[in-house]
């Protein structure tokens, strides 16, 4: 052979056992594989931080769910205890003659009442220290 002279070789036919072999040994397969590999691993972690993300979502929607029941709680608590100390403190302003100057408060505190309970209480103290004809002559 001459110097310089190029080795060729002919082509194997594409399809054949002979060009299977060539490609397998080739950097091709590798950098198919490659891309597929980045391929797959893009989809996942693509996938993984939208899991993430509506995971994240509802747990904040589950703690305003939370959050907003308990402060619906503790306004209930505290209208109740609101309410209780009102009532209490006009039946401590009752007159030792059994009239209750401050009918008008208690008629408001009836009508707030949203339960039975609260509601007899209103009732007992609007009619304590009334007869029977004057608690009748009312209804």
């Amino acid at each position: 052979m001459a110097a310089g002279a190029a080795v060729t070789q002919a082509a194997p036919a594409l399809g054949t056992a002979e060009w299977l072999a060539e490609f397998l040994l080739s950097p091709g397969p590798a950098a198919l594989a490659a891309v597929l590999a980045a391929a797959v691993g893009f989809a996942a972690t693509r996938a993984r931080i939208r899991a993430d993300r509506a995971a994240a979502e509802k747990a904040r929607q589950d703690a305003a769910l939370r959050s907003a029941v308990a402060r619906r709680g503790q306004v209930e608590d505290r209208d109740l205890a609101q309410w209780w100390a009102v009532f209490r403190w006009v039946a401590a302003q009752d007159d030792p003659d059994g009239t209750v100057p401050a009918s008008g408060v208690l008629e408001a505190l009836g009508g707030g009442a949203d339960d039975g309970v609260r509601s007899a209480l209103v009732t007992l103290a609007l009619s304590r220290g009334r007869t029977s004809e004057e608690r009748c002559d009312d209804a």
